[in-house]
């Protein structure tokens, strides 16, 4: 599926196609060429997309990293 930041942006896009658009078919069409994403995928984006009452708020991105502590520290 993507990060959250993935998500959300896709979501937010979805719904600015969804309004220009406005037929459903040509909504898809266009969610997949531009989003490189599947047929399903689109359907399920715009299905979430038609329901929100304004835009999706873009989370802060999250990166992983190592700590090596001492073993008399932890």
């Amino acid at each position: 599926m993507g990060t959250a930041v993935d998500v959300a942006t896709r979501l937010n896009y979805a719904r600015e196609v969804w309004e220009e658009a406005g037929d459903l078919p040509a909504a898809v069409r266009r969610l997949m060429q531009d989003c490189r994403i599947g047929r399903r995928q689109a359907y399920r984006d715009l299905r979430r997309a038609r329901r929100l009452k304004g835009p999706v708020p873009i989370p802060d991105a999250t990166i992983s990293f190592t700590v090596k502590l001492s073993r008399r520290l932890v």
